[in-house]
């Protein structure tokens, strides 16, 4: 959802920025790299259809 929202934003000529969040201290990620990078490919090229 997050992606979709991001994609949604560019489209509509919104500036997005990338930001580092710290909670107490420790600076972790959950993102998997082939699995989450591969939705994310498929989600953009979905975008491609989109209004």
């Amino acid at each position: 959802m997050p992606y979709r929202c991001l994609i949604k934003a560019c489209k509509k000529g919104y500036s997005v920025v990338n930001i580092s969040v710290t909670i107490n201290g420790i600076t972790t990620s959950h993102f998997r790299q082939v699995v989450d990078t591969f939705k994310i490919c498929m989600l953009y090229l979905r975008s491609l259809l989109w209004r």
